[in-house]
């Protein structure tokens, strides 16, 4: 078992960009993992006016990367589909990545 302390200091999972902000058909949140590997079970991403999104239980490398697409779809390894009918992420989106403990580990502002 780790600590958060021993956590904090090995996950460095950050979100890149959104991709076709605004636009449910394209839209794709880009979240890279540039630390150890952490289980993603019960994270979630917050500042959508749509309401949080809960992370399955999917593992992220150390190296890999997921995206996250808006529209409806079927969840693999390295996508992951938030199932909605309007987009969300507009520009000037303020998203938080938060882990199963409720700590921020990445923030990010659409542009």
């Amino acid at each position: 078992t780790t600590t958060p302390d021993e956590t904090a200091a090995t996950v460095n999972v950050v979100m890149s960009e959104v991709v076709g902000a605004g636009e449910l058909s394209q839209e794709t949140l880009i979240i890279l993992n540039q630390g150890t590997g952490p289980s993603l079970h019960n994270w979630k991403l917050t500042g959508s006016s749509l309401g949080n999104f809960v992370f399955p239980d999917i593992f992220l490398f150390s190296g890999g990367s997921i995206r996250g697409h808006t529209v409806v779809g079927q969840n693999t390894p390295s996508d992951l589909y938030l199932g909605q009918g309007e987009a969300a992420w507009s520009p000037g989106t303020d998203i938080s990545l938060v882990n199963e403990n409720g700590k921020e580990i990445s923030n990010y502002s659409v542009p």
